[in-house]
């Protein structure tokens, strides 16, 4: 799937091991003034930059978000917790990123953690079943870029706002 100007392409599968394996791809044409403010694993600054962003809103919960940047700092959030952001929350997710002359990719595993995980342990993994046509996950995969202080973001599922946070236009996901 493919959307925005310069483009970004995604492609996720499913896992054996439980997890979501999701390959992004994002087009380039100045690398050179790629918009990186954050360079360890849960700075917040990310969403001043450059960033890619996953968003996942399970059966059992409403919503989750993973953003991980060109320098392959990654942050994540519980966005459901009450109504407000978790930022204690671990997704267990791993990426990496890789910078080339055009663009740059990311390459993510999201395991789920089940139906139960909540009650187990609501500050890691995401809670919900193997989403199947019955029931399945609503997602997004998002990109912002920053570029001479302008922000231009684009979504798999367009929202109709400068946000990307309306999971009511999430787009469905499944397994067969």
């Amino acid at each position: 799937k493919g959307f925005g100007n310069p483009p970004t392409t995604f492609q996720v599968f499913y896992g054996r091991d439980n997890s979501l394996y999701f390959g992004i791809r994002c087009a380039e044409p100045d690398m050179a003034s790629l918009n990186i403010t954050a360079t360890k694993n849960g700075d917040t600054n990310i969403w001043a930059g450059d960033y890619v962003e996953l968003l996942v809103e399970t059966q059992v919960h409403s919503y989750y978000r993973i953003a991980i940047n060109p320098s392959g700092a990654m942050v994540d959030a519980d966005m459901g917790a009450g109504g407000g952001v978790n930022p204690a929350w671990d997704s267990s997710a791993v990426a990496a990123v890789q910078r080339g002359t055009s663009g740059w990719t990311v390459e993510m595993r999201v395991p789920w953690a089940g139906d139960d995980a909540r009650d187990a342990d609501p500050l890691l993994g995401i809670a919900g079943r193997k989403p199947g046509l019955k029931y399945p996950w609503f997602i997004n995969v998002c990109r912002q870029r920053v570029r001479n202080g302008k922000v231009e973001r684009s979504a798999w599922s367009p929202t109709g706002t400068n946000t990307f946070y309306d999971e009511m236009k999430f787009g469905e996901l499944y397994i067969k």
